[in-house]
């Protein structure tokens, strides 16, 4: 008689008579029983395996709440009653660039903002942008912003972007050259 067991990533194997299969099996189960139920000691070759201890998650706050002094709205309005609103929504806004996006809101505001604050006004723009996207467009076009500080992952108050000059000029002049 030939028996095989399997149990997640252990596996047993046993060929006999059915009387030797029958004490061996149940010879295994009591000792596997015994030592789940905490009554002895672990068979050697099934010693628990060591794991690593897992930080437990912390939920991105996702909210709008974020940045909750900011008001994305004269942003929004200022871009949407743009003479070249029509532009924007063809050669920027439905497409998957996010610098461009990113380019479009700072050229639009006031101050120099953070990537919670992009990220809150193109939302309002309902446009699907994540702020974790738009920290990462931020970091890889780097040399295309003055940032207040430098990136931290964590607490404190986070950096703001603004366009340089140049990148803001190379952005107006690709612009243009989209009408």
């Amino acid at each position: 008689m030939k028996v095989k067991l399997k149990s997640g990533d252990r596996e047993i194997e046993v060929d006999g008579s059915k009387v030797e299969v029958d004490q061996l099996l149940e010879h295994w189960w009591n000792r596997l029983t015994r030592h789940e139920s905490g009554k002895g000691p672990a068979p050697e070759n099934m010693a628990a395996r060591p794991t690593a201890k897992r930080k437990s998650a912390q939920p991105r706050n996702t909210n709008d709440d974020d940045e909750s002094d900011f008001d994305p709205i004269p942003i929004t309005h200022a871009i949407k009653e743009d003479g070249q609103h029509a532009v924007y929504q063809t050669h920027i806004l439905h497409k998957k660039n996010i610098f461009n996006k990113i380019a479009l809101v700072c050229i639009h505001a006031d101050k120099a903002l953070t990537s919670g604050e992009i990220a809150k006004t193109l939302r309002a723009l309902d446009i699907k942008a994540d702020q974790g996207n738009i920290s990462n467009a931020l970091k890889t076009n780097s040399d295309k912003f003055l940032s207040t500080a430098a990136r931290k992952q964590g607490g404190g108050s986070p950096p703001k972007y603004k366009l340089t000059s140049q990148a803001r000029v190379e952005f107006e002049a690709w612009l243009a050259d989209q009408e």
